[in-house]
């Protein structure tokens, strides 16, 4: 083979090998070859990844980084350096979501999904240093926007590759966020917020409480309950007898998991029907035992 071949060497026929989540990242593996058939032939020829966005959208908050404004830079691959094209393979490493967002005043509720987008485009590329071109056939797309999950704060990530296949990949970026929104209580409930947790716990009044407000709720009706020193807690007004364990459960800055508990099927004489807990969060064995505890009810968690 000439010189001149070799030097006319272009990565061809480039192809997604897998998208996959590790971590906080979505990782894409590209595979390519050679137009002259031999790899080597592309040898001292750089592959990267060229990003660009748009800049961070009000709903996520503030950034430490480039992200505030619309910007480009060169991702280097996975490892932090160039790849070596006649490696024939690249593996590019996306963050779901930049560590240096702040989230800080961030209002979603349970079960809300943000509405606002956050675009980001990544071309391959290839080179050597500073004079990188990118090939705007091979591109993929990173559309980033927030969720709320219980208590937790979730980014989704839906990554389209260039044959146009798109998965969607999640994080959480803040856990607990039910300490950090901005509960909305009724005045009845403001005016009678404890400022300290009791020292003691009657129990019996928590456990009454929950089988009386579980048997008041019709089928499909849903309730908030909260892992409250550690076994449940269903949510109600102040003027219940644990109306200041409701109320400091709702105000507390930690420790106090929230989801949601429906009633999926009310139960008859012969079916004791079935409740649907959401967000549960690895408490599952908690809320099982304690509604075992008053309900024959199957507990269906999702």
């Amino acid at each position: 083979m000439s010189i001149d071949e070799i030097q006319a060497a272009e990565m061809n026929e480039i192809r997604t090998q897998s998208v996959q989540q590790a971590g906080g990242l979505v990782q894409w593996t590209v595979t390519w070859k050679s137009t002259t058939g031999d790899l080597q032939d592309l040898s001292g020829t750089d592959v990267v990844d060229i990003l660009t966005w748009e800049g961070l959208p009000p709903e996520f908050g503030t950034s430490n980084g480039a992200w505030t404004s619309s910007g480009m830079e060169t991702g280097l691959g996975l490892h932090g350096s160039p790849v070596d094209a006649a490696q024939g393979q690249a593996t590019f490493g996306y963050p779901i979501m930049p560590t240096d967002v702040n989230y800080s005043g961030h209002q979603l509720k349970d079960g809300e999904t943000g509405s606002d987008r956050w675009e980001t485009t990544g071309f391959l590329g290839h080179g050597v240093y500073g004079t990188y071109v990118h090939l705007d056939e091979v591109a993929v797309r990173l559309v980033r926007y927030l969720e709320r999950r219980g208590r937790d704060l979730v980014a989704n990530c839906q990554f389209t590759d260039p044959t146009g296949a798109t998965n969607t990949f999640s994080d959480v970026v803040i856990q607990e966020l039910f300490a950090k929104e901005r509960i909305e209580l009724d005045d009845e409930i403001e005016d009678e917020m404890p400022e300290a947790m009791p020292q003691t716990v009657d129990w019996s009044l928590v456990e009454a409480w929950n089988q009386e407000a579980m048997k008041a709720m019709e089928q499909g009706d849903e309730i908030r309950y909260f892992i409250f020193h550690e076994r449940l807690l269903l949510d109600g007004s102040a003027d219940q007898p644990v109306g200041d364990y409701i109320n400091f459960a709702r105000i507390n800055n930690s420790g106090n998991s929230a989801g949601r508990l429906r009633m999926t099927k009310k139960g008859t004489l012969f079916d004791p029907g079935s409740v649907t807990v959401t967000w549960a969060g690895g408490w599952e064995a908690t809320i099982k035992e304690a509604i075992a505890g008053f309900s024959k009810k199957k507990v269906i968690f999702e």
